[in-house]
């Protein structure tokens, strides 16, 4: 197993989306320590800690995990954390963190990459709302 942490920050106006990937451990825990800090010293009003790419991570990452989201709220910096798959899913459970930690499922849609699709005006939801509920 390579004891490589892929980590990649991109921003969306004053969020931080910190992008982990493969494996997540001692190897890599300074890394990440270190990328969270180096965010929460700068205009970062939201962090999203992104886990769907990381394929292994141990008891070092967990704490990680929750040094990040202490750090976070005691900078007042709201953090959340995207699940990852099975490996993760599977740590955090079983240590209870998954009950712990602020989890989600995805990125918000105003933060992944990629266009955003502007929203329809409104009379133009507000008939589409009508055509849906069956009122005609």
């Amino acid at each position: 197993m390579a004891h490589e942490l892929e980590l990649a920050t991109s921003r969306r106006g004053l969020a931080a989306v910190v992008r982990v990937g493969g494996t997540f451990d001692l190897h890599g825990a300074d890394r990440f320590d270190s990328e969270i800090r180096r965010i929460l010293h700068g205009l970062t009003k939201e962090i999203l800690v992104d886990l769907r790419d990381v394929e292994f991570m141990d008891s070092i990452a967990l704490r990680c995990l929750v040094a990040a989201h202490r750090r976070a709220f005691e900078a007042e910096v709201p953090l959340w954390i995207v699940r990852g798959g099975a490996p993760v899913a599977q740590v955090l459970r079983m240590t209870g963190l998954d009950m712990e930690l602020p989890l989600i499922d995805d990125l918000p849609r105003r933060l992944r990459p990629g266009r955003q699709q502007p929203r329809p005006p409104l009379a133009v939801a507000q008939r589409d709302m009508r055509i849906s509920s069956g009122n005609r």
